[in-house]
């Protein structure tokens, strides 16, 4: 998705990354640009999918009611907890967590501390299109595997897919935008997982 920046003369400039995030004043934050520059020329600006927050909203809530329920109070899907030790769940479940607030918080910095028209792929933005989204889904999923909820992972599957459509309506938009720039950043840098060990293109 785009963020739309007004530049201080009477030009408008616009910063584009996978996710949008309130603009800050340049200068605010370091900065370490390696994005491609764009011309000068004005391009379409970039939206969200007009369902998009109430969307997220509407995972977010659903998995965390689902999850409590199903994990503390009625117990109807998380049997399997009761032969995987606490301790075994925990160290996927925490490592989990620490690398999706890590995308969280790295795909944030850079989209804070960019502007002008460019695609970005800087930090996090090399390795996956869509770090924030991703952030949100391994943060859901760690509170899944520390309980084993069944009924919450089938939910997290949905709510993933709907990620995904999301994404999708957001690439076509950019392609729209930039053309053949972000169709090259997209067959460089995979949608969701990267490549292992330089293997392959990861998953697209």
């Amino acid at each position: 998705m785009g963020l739309y920046t007004p530049a201080p003369n009477t030009e408008h400039r616009k910063t584009i990354h996978v996710s949008a995030w309130p603009q800050v004043p340049k200068g605010q934050f370091p900065a370490r640009r390696q994005c491609i520059q764009m011309s000068t020329h004005t391009a379409p600006i970039t939206k969200e999918h007009p369902y998009s927050h109430l969307a997220q909203f509407s995972i977010f809530v659903a998995l965390i009611v689902i999850w409590v329920l199903d994990s503390f109070v009625y117990r109807f899907s998380t049997f399997l907890a009761n032969a995987v030790p606490l301790a075994i769940r925990l160290a996927t479940a925490v490592p989990c967590l620490a690398l999706g607030s890590l995308l969280l918080d790295r795909s944030h910095r850079v989209v804070l501390q960019h502007v002008g028209k460019r695609v970005c792929e800087e930090g996090v933005y090399g390795v996956v299109r869509h770090p924030m989204y991703l952030g949100h889904m391994l943060v859901y999923l760690s509170a899944i595997l520390a309980t084993l909820s069944l009924s919450s992972l089938l939910l997290w599957i949905v709510g993933f897919a709907v990620y995904d459509r999301l994404a999708t309506y957001e690439e076509e938009d950019l392609i729209k935008a930039f053309g053949e720039t972000y169709v090259a950043y997209r067959q460089r840098v995979p949608k969701w997982l990267p490549a292992v060990a330089g293997k392959g293109r990861g998953w697209m």
